[in-house]
């Protein structure tokens, strides 16, 4: 939560054309203003949220990969397999990624909402339960692509390791071969929908200040003001925290896995 809200604040400085510090010294100013809680805001949304919504998500892989393996494995198969996981994970993901990146902007918007709960009410209040989940198609404009990148690319990777012996023929794979497959598929996925990102976060950010802002809006304003830059705005730091984040979780998930299943290497 600390590297993902700095790179929100990265692109949320932007978005408000206050600042347009790098990464490093942004991070050494929030540190300096806010001190380490600066950039643990929203880190209680995070926690409330991520786990039923992580066990939806990976419910929904499960499902998805039943279902796939009625077919001959392909990078297609693979994809939709992740893009499915994160269509049905997105209803619970959203309303998280709401609360938390609003609340992490909230200095830069000046927002008076200081706490899970009352950006919640806020969102509630000024929307009804669509406000929780504005930009759920936005959020999927993002997740839905990372989430087939991301499968494909692991499954693919996963395989190459298995064929090279990596898990001498039992499941799952070694711990740090593990990380290393689900890190390099997240960073690589991350790259690539990274422009998405920003364009979302915009949205979500000023729209609590500016109700009408769009995803159309929001991509013209940020190319009229900086160019195509805008859009890699903490490219680096979010590919390297999706990376770790991600890598720890799919280890976990194929440790839980394997044990259910009564593979070996659990």
């Amino acid at each position: 939560c600390a590297w993902g809200g700095a790179v929100v604040r990265l692109t949320s400085d932007r978005a408000t054309r206050r600042q347009h510090l790098p990464f490093p010294p942004l991070l050494l100013q929030i540190l300096a203003a806010e001190g380490p809680a600066g950039l643990y805001r929203g880190l209680g949304a995070v926690i409330a949220g991520v786990g039923p919504a992580a066990a939806i998500y990976f419910g929904a892989v499960e499902t998805a990969r039943t279902f796939a393996s009625r077919f001959p494995p392909s990078p297609l198969a693979d994809a939709a397999v992740g893009v499915a996981a994160q269509l049905v994970a997105g209803v619970a993901f959203t309303p998280v990624d709401v609360i938390k990146e609003r609340l992490q902007a909230a200095r830069l918007t000046r927002s008076p909402v200081q706490s899970p709960l009352a950006a919640a009410r806020a969102a509630l209040a000024a929307a009804g339960p669509a406000g929780l989940l504005k930009g759920y198609w936005m959020t999927n404009a993002v997740w839905l692509p990372w989430g087939g990148l991301y499968f494909a690319g692991y499954e693919a990777l996963t395989r190459r390791a298995r064929e090279r012996g990596a898990t001498g023929g039992l499941l799952p794979l070694p711990a740090a071969t593990q990380l290393l497959v689900g890190g390099a598929a997240a960073a690589a996925a991350s790259l690539a929908t990274h422009p998405l990102d920003v364009v979302k976060t915009r949205v979500q950010v000023l729209s609590a200040a500016a109700p009408g802002v769009t995803a159309r809006s929001a991509l013209k304003s940020a190319l009229a003001a900086e160019g195509p830059s805008a859009l890699w705005a903490g490219a680096g730091p979010r590919a390297v925290a999706l990376a770790g984040a991600t890598g720890v979780q799919w280890l976990v998930y194929e440790r839980a896995r394997a044990w259910l299943r009564g593979e070996g290497g659990a």
